[in-house]
């Protein structure tokens, strides 16, 4: 990885995992942006879509300019680097454009005003509490902190405001959690299992 004055934007792969094995290299992202706000990344290959190139843009002014230019920049094609039909055909907020986004957000927004998060601090501790108690009943000698608690409190509440009924939540949870990882290249998970798992959690919303 090229540094300092022998830097080349053009050889900088932001899409390898060895890149984050430390964190954020907030090194290389500072070399970029003093190489300019937006560079061509070079081709990579993504499961399901071949080569793909795009553009990085590094700088906050230039982002947030991408960010709410719509009419220039859409999002229709899907977070991801490879443009993914399954987000705008299932009418995903984020691959949705004015005015449909913006009335979907309102929707969103009016459960997350303070005074709405601040209904969730007691549901937040009681959902706490029986996670604790849950793995202290298990009475296992070593506890994941991750997996036991630090995964599962956020999906619990989560869970909580969207409504997903206790007895669903193992299953939603599973498939999930199988979705995430699948983007993962180590996971050896294939585009088709990916997209059934994805299927099976739009059909049950």
């Amino acid at each position: 990885m090229p540094i300092g004055s022998a830097f080349q934007a053009s050889e900088v792969d932001l899409t390898l995992r060895s890149l984050y094995t430390s964190g954020i290299p907030h090194e290389v992202f500072a070399d970029l942006r003093s190489a300019g706000a937006v560079h061509r990344h070079p081709s990579v290959d993504v499961p399901g879509a071949g080569e793909v190139a795009f553009w990085s843009v590094v700088r906050h002014r230039e982002i947030q300019q991408a960010n709410r230019d719509w009419e220039t920049f859409s999002a229709a094609d899907g977070p991801g680097i490879a443009p993914t039909d399954v987000y705008r055909d299932a009418g995903m907020i984020v691959a949705l454009e004015p005015p449909r986004h913006s009335r979907l957000r309102r929707l969103i927004s009016a459960g997350f005003t303070p005074r709405m998060v601040a209904r969730l601090d007691e549901d937040i501790e009681r959902r706490s509490e029986r996670i604790l108690h849950d793995i202290i009943a298990r009475g296992d000698d070593v506890v994941d902190f991750v997996e036991d608690i630090a995964y599962l409190l956020p999906m619990h509440v989560i869970a909580d405001i969207v409504g997903i009924p206790e007895p669903d939540r193992p299953w939603v949870f599973h498939r999930v959690d199988f979705v995430l990882r699948s983007f993962d290249p180590a996971m050896g998970v294939t585009e088709d299992e990916r997209l059934f798992a994805q299927v099976e959690l739009f059909e049950y919303a």
